[in-house]
C-alpha cells in the first residue's frame, strides 16, 4: 500500500529452521508463501537453509536474496546455496550485515570472501567467479533492490553513481583481467573517488560532504559517554 519493499531475515541459522519444520510440518519459506508473504518487493537476507521447494517458490514469487558471506563466516551460520539460486535465475546482491558480525562493511573485500565462500562449498574452483562476485555487488544488488533501471550499471540513462579505483599498486600486478584483479586483490581503501548521481562524494581518498574528523571525534565522545 505503501510502495516500500520488505527486508527480513530467514534462514540464516539451522535450529531455528529445523524446530519450525518440525512444529509446523512446513518450512518458514513455505509458510510465508501459504499467507500471501512472498512477492517481489521482498528481500530475504541470508537464506542459507533452503529447500529445493524453498528455492523453487522464491524464483515463482520473484523474491531477491542477500547474500552476507562474512557475516555468515563469522557467526558460523553456514554458507546459502548460490550456485542453485543463480542458476535457477533468483535475484542475489552482495550484502555486508551489520557491524557487530562484518565490523569492516568494505564491499570490495566482501567480493573477495563471496567467492571463496561458495568454492569452498561445492569443493569447486569454478564456483562463483570474479566477474560473477562484482556482478552480485553492482548490478545484482540493484535488481535485487528492484532499482536496476537506474542503478547498478553504468549506461545512458541511468544514474551517474562510480567508484574509481587506484590499482597503481603492488598486489594488482600484473592485471590481466580487472575483474580478477579487483576481486582477489582489492580492498575498500584503494577506492579514489565515488560519484553519487554525479555529484563527487569523494576524491582522491577524501571525504567531500562532511568533516570525517569531527565525525570521529563525535563519535569517539558518544561512545565514551555510553560506556561510562
Amino acid at each position: 500500500r505503501l510502495g516500500v519493499g520488505i527486508h527480513m531475515h530467514l534462514a540464516e541459522i539451522k535450529p531455528p529452521v529445523e524446530e519450525f519444520v518440525k512444529k509446523h510440518g512446513k518450512t518458514p519459506v513455505q509458510a510465508l508463501d501459504e499467507i500471501g508473504f512472498l512477492k517481489r518487493d521482498v528481500i530475504i537476507a541470508h537464506g542459507i537453509y533452503l529447500s529445493d521447494e524453498d528455492l523453487n517458490i522464491l524464483k515463482r514469487r520473484d523474491v531477491a536474496i542477500a547474500y552476507n558471506p562474512v557475516s555468515n563466516m563469522k557467526l558460523a551460520s553456514g554458507a546459502a546455496r548460490i550456485n542453485e539460486m543463480l542458476g535457477l535465475g533468483i535475484r542475489v546482491g552482495l550484502g555486508t550485515d551489520g557491524p557487530g558480525s562484518n565490523n569492516t562493511l568494505d564491499m570490495i573485500q566482501d567480493m573477495k570472501i563471496a567467492s571463496l565462500l561458495q568454492k569452498l562449498r561445492y569443493m569447486d574452483p569454478r564456483s562463483l567467479p570474479a566477474r560473477s562476485a562484482v556482478r552480485m555487488a553492482t548490478r545484482g544488488g540493484a535488481e535485487a533492490l528492484g532499482l536496476d533501471d537506474l542503478i547498478g550499471s553504468i549506461e545512458a540513462g541511468k544514474r551517474a553513481d562510480i567508484v574509481v579505483i587506484d590499482t597503481k599498486k603492488v598486489r594488482y600486478q600484473p592485471i590481466r583481467d580487472p575483474y580478477t584483479a579487483l576481486t582477489y586483490c582489492g580492498s575498500g581503501s584503494d577506492v579514489r573517488d565515488v560519484i553519487v548521481d554525479g555529484r563527487i562524494v569523494v576524491r582522491d581518498g577524501i571525504l567531500q560532504t562532511a568533516d570525517l574528523e569531527e565525525i570521529l571525534k563525535r563519535f569517539s565522545d558518544a561512545v565514551a559517554d555510553l560506556f561510562q
